[in-house]
């Protein structure tokens, strides 16, 4: 993650001030060796089968159906099954990100991955929750106002206010106003 580009440092907090709300030690890596990464679906499908990717770029452009399946959900699942097998991921958001990726012309939805022991199941549900609540309008305005407040202090007002309705963020019922557990609970680090 480069600690200068902002859009990384705002999804970073999102993901660590989640995490945290759920107990979790979580701090981010600036060195891009984290247990727990933000990504885009189709850049990370170019990063573990690039040929892959490159076939779904002429398969978008020639409009083939994918058995009524839309372009973003056919690139996260072909993300998916590219990924390692020890690395796993939740939904993606509707957001997009990565602009500057154009290795090839596929859906860029803002997802996160990390490894499989890292997170248990409320975890799970709880990143799944706030990638869900993520918009372009959210993310840029967050970016914005981080350019005059720390980061820290603009993504936890929103995880409270627009995602977690006061700091449930499972509720579901509030949104931005712009638009049984599988392993011990520990230390994580949060990549880009």
């Amino acid at each position: 993650m480069e600690p200068d580009d902002a859009e990384q440092m705002v999804l970073a907090e999102i993901y660590r001030g989640t995490l945290e709300i759920e107990g979790r030690d979580v701090e981010i890596a600036h060195s891009g060796e984290g247990n727990f990464r933000i990504g885009c679906t189709g850049q990370i499908l170019w990063e573990n089968d690039p040929a892959r990717a490159q076939e779904l770029e002429a398969a978008f452009e020639a409009e083939e159906d994918f058995d009524g399946r839309n372009n973003n959900v056919v690139t996260h699942d072909e993300m998916m099954g590219a990924m390692p097998t020890d690395w796993m991921t939740n939904d993606p958001s509707a957001a997009t990100w990565c602009d500057d990726f154009d290795e090839v012309d596929i859906p860029m939805d803002i997802v996160p991955i990390y490894k499989k022991t890292l997170l248990n199941r409320v975890d799970r549900h709880e990143v799944n929750s706030v990638t869900k609540y993520i918009t372009n309008t959210d993310l840029h305005e967050l970016v914005d106002a981080s350019r005059t407040a720390p980061v820290e202090d603009v993504v936890e007002q929103w995880i409270l206010t627009s995602v977690a309705g006061g700091g449930n963020l499972d509720t579901g019922d509030a949104v931005s106003d712009s638009s049984g557990t599988d392993s011990d609970s520990g230390s994580d680090s949060t990549t880009n």
